[in-house]
């Protein structure tokens, strides 16, 4: 073997140990425990029923319709509390991938659909820095009593604000996963009387 060969070989075999090297993964933040979020939104610890959505041709489509959304025939994760007074009738888990990670929140909803308070469960520690800032001025409150129909834009209040873009990118992410929620109880979770 020549000593070229053994260049070429030993480059060879670290271009192939440094990728994986040089990739970027940015770990979970947990802001706060499913547990915790739905003891808050429901106001029980226990009696609460899981509820496995999978939703049906008629019904991916009323999502896309409702939310402007891609709805896959992935599984969602509801809570049914039930109708105490106060308490939320149904906490909807979602989450939508972004470049930096994805985000996860939940979202309480009343008996008629509206949402009734909403939390930022886990982001990614990259993310963490354009989020944390809209939470810390409680961008998820400016959506309490809307319902899967109404405007679920940035509020006049945030865009006072003059966002930057990737807060501007988040304030529409944390929105659009609220409104999914809503419109995902709309189209299969709402009790029909």
């Amino acid at each position: 073997m020549n000593k070229t060969h053994v260049l070429l070989v030993a480059a060879a075999g670290l271009a192939g140990l440094s990728s994986p090297a040089l990739a970027h993964v940015s770990p979970p933040v947990v802001l706060v425990s499913e547990a915790d979020t739905l003891r808050a939104m429901t106001g029980r610890s226990e009696g609460v029923v899981v509820r496995k959505v999978r939703l049906d041709a008629a019904q991916r489509q009323a999502m896309g319709a409702g939310c402007g959304c891609k709805a896959s025939d992935v599984s969602y994760r509801a809570y049914v509390a039930g109708p105490e007074e106060g308490n939320a009738a149904a906490v909807v888990f979602v989450s939508e991938p972004t470049q930096h990670g994805p985000i996860r929140m939940a979202v309480a909803l009343d008996r008629e659909g509206r949402v009734m308070s909403a939390r930022v469960l886990e982001v990614t520690e990259e993310s963490l820095l354009w989020v944390k800032p809209l939470l810390d001025e409680d961008l998820p409150g400016d959506y309490v009593g809307r319902r899967s129909g109404d405007d679920f834009g940035i509020s006049q209040r945030f865009e006072k604000m003059r966002l930057e873009s990737m807060r501007r990118f988040y304030a529409r992410v944390v929105s659009s996963l609220i409104r999914r929620a809503a419109v995902l109880y709309d189209v299969a979770l709402r009790p029909r009387n």
